[in-house]
């Protein structure tokens, strides 16, 4: 079973599961995009049981301004609750956290190393290895660094897309 260390100071624990009575934990990754909302779906549909203690994880990078805090720091945590609204009300067990760093990705890795799930969910809007390579990709970065199966969900219409490109090619 994992264990959950206090929260760091740059994180805020927006929903806390505090019980230890879960078999498995999930992560999943959110932000404020479709993406992410279907991951969400797709994770309830596909990969969590009601025992599972699902732990959200959102980043942000950091603010300049005190009052842009906030305002950051209340979106976050808007997110995090519309995000754990889309889940089914037999899943119970959820945590919420909310992370601060310009490095998303790294960010993230590191909470996920520190809570040890067995099982991380996150979005991606499915760009190619251009955009990936110009841009980056917290999903991709994720997928090559965590140590444990890692799922990215992609967006319906790229699904759709693949789907009809295969089919003429067949």
């Amino acid at each position: 079973m994992a264990t959950i260390p206090a929260s760091f100071v740059d994180e805020t624990t927006v929903i806390d599961y505090q019980k230890g009575d879960y078999a498995r934990t999930v992560v999943i990754c959110v932000d404020n995009s479709e993406v992410s909302a279907h991951a969400v779906k797709w994770a309830a549909d596909h990969v969590l049981r009601p025992e599972d203690l699902i732990v959200f994880l959102h980043c942000h990078p950091p603010y300049l301004l005190e009052q842009e805090a906030l305002g950051l720091k209340e979106n976050a945590k808007q997110i995090l609750l519309s995000r754990a609204s889309l889940l089914p009300p037999e899943f119970s067990k959820v945590r919420a956290i909310s992370l601060l760093d310009a490095a998303i990705g790294f960010r993230l890795f590191t909470k996920i190393t520190e809570i040890s799930p067995e099982f991380v969910v996150c979005g991606t809007r499915g760009e190619g290895p251009l955009s990936k390579a110009l841009h980056g990709s917290v999903s991709d970065y994720l997928v090559h660094t965590v140590a444990k199966t890692t799922e990215t969900v992609r967006q319906p219409e790229y699904v759709r897309a693949y789907q009809d490109m295969v089919g003429k090619i067949v």
